[in-house]
């Protein structure tokens, strides 16, 4: 009797659950797992036969063939559906040719007003990348961040002409450094597909966000700036977001200190958005947590944005003073990709909410849960 319930009930979630029928038009054959406690759905050329493969690629030699265990260029199609996530069902990235990531690799071919055969081929994961808005490597070389042009006085203009600067920044001035661009923007929409112009300039350098905290451990308050730039809805390659650290000299100067980037890379990101500190790893110093926002390009004459989201940042504090990037501690992220379900990172926050003694984080929608070797996992579902 308990199981004829429970096969009622999938029935009922299975009929409002099925997002799309077969690529040919009919509707996935149902059949009942081994158990008895699930159902299956099945087109007629859903299969894990991969076919059109390259003998010559070299992307089966890659991490991701070792970490899956399945195929190498549908776990790598899979994570980048994953980020574009206009294409749902959520596809977890396993190298396996699966009904949800079919059904996203249609809906993706639908937007391009093409069709679809339901078959696997290399050719899939070149359209995928050929979508792809953001193009900037995930990390780059310590120089990116260097101290540039340092400004050693601030003059604030007012309303009222006699009135060319404060006493308070004449008596405490701060030095600090000019970042700089030469990017040219291609046209763009913003904020609305309405709003167009095919005159853009150059993007501009914006210290968009800052969080204060003794980065290094000597005892001094530092200074995190997320440099972001704009207009940041169209891909870039030349002006990345990244955040710079201006350590307190103890001599009334922040100054910008690449070096304290333990892996001897500044970690790159499309648009790094809101910060959270926090003592994450337990180590009695204070970390850093940044959302990401990736690219989110208004498209002329329609309705719904290009979206292709990336990794969130987690720069974790060392014994010696630097900040690690531990981002691949976040589920999801393991290996490059991205939370599952989430959205935008305007909220990011953290603190101890399950009060077990360890730092959690919210962004994007997101619950993540430290569970003391600090890992994060997503515990989304959990919250009410």
């Amino acid at each position: 009797m308990k199981k004829l319930l429970l096969l009622l009930l999938l029935s009922f979630f299975s009929v409002q659950g099925l997002a799309a029928s077969c690529p040919d038009g009919s509707e996935p054959v149902r059949s009942i797992s081994a158990d008895g406690t699930y159902f299956m759905y099945n087109c007629g050329n859903t299969n894990n036969d991969v076919d059109n493969k390259s003998e010559n690629s070299t992307i089966g030699q890659s991490i991701y063939k070792t970490i899956t265990k399945g195929d190498a260029e549908i776990y790598e199609a899979q994570m980048l559906l994953n980020r574009f996530r206009n294409y749902s069902p959520f596809v977890s990235p396993n190298g396996q040719w699966t009904w949800e990531t079919q059904s996203a690799i249609q809906k993706f071919y639908l937007g391009l007003g093409q069709s679809f055969d339901g078959k696997w081929s290399s050719q899939i994961l070149s359209d995928l990348k050929d979508r792809r808005l953001i193009t900037m490597p995930p990390s780059g070389p310590l120089s990116f961040a260097e101290k540039g042009e340092i400004l050693d006085e601030i003059q604030l203009k007012y309303d009222d002409v006699t009135k060319l600067e404060k006493a308070w920044y004449h008596l405490n001035q701060l030095k600090f450094d000019v970042v700089t661009s030469d990017e040219v923007s291609p046209p763009f929409c913003y904020p609305t597909p309405q709003d167009c112009t095919d005159n853009p300039g150059l993007y501009t350098p914006d210290p968009h966000n800052a969080a204060v905290s003794d980065f290094n451990g000597d005892g001094l308050q530092d200074l995190a700036i997320s440099w972001i730039y704009f207009i940041h809805t169209t891909k870039r390659k030349k002006t990345p977001s990244h955040v710079r650290f201006y350590i307190n000299d103890g001599e009334n100067n922040l100054i910008s200190a690449p070096e304290i980037y333990a892996l001897g890379e500044v970690p790159l990101r499309h648009m790094l958005y809101r910060m959270t500190v926090n003592d994450f790893n337990s180590d009695g110093r204070d970390d850093l947590f940044v959302g990401s926002m990736g690219v989110i390009m208004r498209v002329k004459g329609q309705t719904r944005s290009l979206v292709d989201t990336e990794p969130n940042l987690l720069l974790l504090s060392t014994k010696d003073g630097k900040m690690e990037d531990a981002s691949h501690l976040i589920e999801g992220q393991e290996n490059g990709g991205m939370i599952k379900d989430y959205g935008f990172s305007h909220a990011t926050s953290s603190g101890d909410v399950n009060c077990d003694g360890f730092v959690d984080i919210y962004t994007g929608n997101v619950l993540l849960i430290c569970d003391g070797t600090v890992i994060f996992t997503h515990h989304s579902n959990d919250m009410h």
